[in-house]
């Protein structure tokens, strides 16, 4: 029954409140609380009946408490927090990232959500994370819709749209002319929020060194590494040139 239910409101697209909430009074399942999907994918070759099942009762040894369901032969977990910052979900047993690691598992989280109507959104909110987490530099097994929303948002506005609406025509003078030491430069600054400190530590050289380097490339591509703004929109441009460089 429990599987029906989250059957139900993954499938549909006009769900019935009434139904729903005598429903989840039934199962003891609530409808509005912390919520959080988790959607354990696995390679298709390698997955058999037999695999399924048995990560299954896995899996739901892990997460006894929660509710456990398979959906399109992927296994998915409504996870209830109570925790005082529920924002912040972390996976903290070693069993199951072992689990991951032998199976070959990968994991999409959704963002926090606190409305049982709205597990289709977080649903397909894991689904992006794990499409995205394969396209990403960093293979993770754990990957959160969160650390993916803004290449989420550029993806979504470059299908309909012309990359140089997004990507800063400065910045792309400067991709198509500096040398690969200053590009990797660039890209770890940039990843690291404009912090020059942290950045010249990752790439073990001087701080003054490394302003200088970035002084030389504002003056000559009039780029304005003080302003917060402008950093993010170089980050929108990273993100909008790997979108070209997938398709």
């Amino acid at each position: 029954q429990i599987d029906s239910i989250f059957y139900y409101l993954l499938s549909c697209d006009n769900t019935q409140p009434h139904f729903l909430e005598k429903t989840c009074e039934i199962l003891n399942l609530e409808v509005y609380s912390n919520f959080f999907l988790l959607n354990i994918n696995c390679s298709k070759e390698e997955m058999t009946i037999e695999k399924l099942k048995e990560l299954y009762d896995l899996i739901k040894s892990v997460f006894f408490n929660q509710f456990v369901f398979i959906y399109k032969n992927q296994i998915c977990i409504l996870y209830i927090t109570r925790d005082d910052n529920p924002n912040k979900f972390k996976i903290y047993s070693k069993y199951f990232l072992d689990i991951c690691e032998k199976y070959n598992l990968s994991v999409g989280i959704s963002d926090i959500f606190f409305n049982l109507h709205d597990i289709k959104i977080a649903y397909n909110q894991t689904l992006k994370a794990l499409d995205y987490s394969t396209i990403s530099a960093d293979k993770n097994r754990i990957n959160y819709y969160s650390d993916f929303m803004l290449t989420d948002l550029v993806y979504e506005f470059l299908i309909n749209e012309n990359t140089d609406n997004i990507i800063d025509l400065n910045f792309k003078e400067f991709i198509n002319s500096a040398s690969e030491e200053y590009l990797d430069m660039m890209k770890l600054f940039v990843d690291n929020n404009g912090n020059i400190k942290k950045t010249a530590d990752e790439l073990h050289v001087h701080y003054n060194t490394l302003k200088y380097r970035l002084s030389k490339i504002r003056d000559e591509y009039c780029i304005d590494f003080e302003d917060l703004n402008y950093i993010i929109k170089l980050k929108l441009s990273y993100i909008a040139l790997d979108f070209i460089s997938n398709t």
